[in-house]
């Protein structure tokens, strides 16, 4: 049985989801935070942040291992958990003195429920396109296509991949 890999941002739901994708994908062994470069056993699931400076993601395109994105991992299992500010493995300290940013190359969706982003992390103000370094209040979340290694200050980094689940989870009827 080949070892699969699951791959995708920061905190969108691997960690929190790695028992459930066992479970589902029939594996025996969960490895997770994966560097890409330790060898994998047949009936492996591996973890990996594909931000990760540590992380070498070519394995993904030349490696003889299965592999698909958390999205796609996520719409496979019965009721995923969705990753917010109160569940996740990397939550600061204080998460309620913490403005969110969402790190997203297409913001558009993004923005297009902002209110309901907004609501959902309990956020009152909202930064279409937050440059990674002015100040930001607790009371912000932002949205951004600065790298995260660019960015200044103290906040709650969620990936585009968590914010469209976290929308996708509320939108549900």
């Amino acid at each position: 049985m080949k070892p699969l890999i699951i791959f995708g941002d920061y905190a969108t739901g691997k960690t929190l989801n790695a028992g459930a994708f066992k479970k589902y994908f029939k594996k025996d062994r969960i490895v997770d935070e994966w560097d890409g470069q330790t060898a994998l056993k047949p009936g492996d699931l591996a973890l990996i942040n594909t931000h990760a400076p540590w992380v070498d993601t070519s394995v993904l395109a030349y490696s003889s291992y299965n592999s698909i994105s958390i999205g796609a991992a996520l719409s496979l299992i019965p009721n995923p958990i969705i990753p917010t500010p109160n569940n996740r493995a990397h939550t600061p300290r204080n998460k309620e003195m913490s403005a969110v940013v969402i790190t997203t190359d297409f913001p558009d969706t993004i923005r297009r429920r902002k209110k309901l982003l907004m609501s959902h992390y309990k956020k009152e103000r909202f930064i279409a396109n937050w440059n990674g370094k002015t100040p930001l209040m607790p009371t912000d979340i932002a949205v951004s296509a600065t790298s995260p290694s660019q960015m200044i200050g103290e906040f709650q980094l969620i990936s585009a991949a968590e914010a469209k689940a976290a929308i996708e989870y509320l939108m549900k009827p």
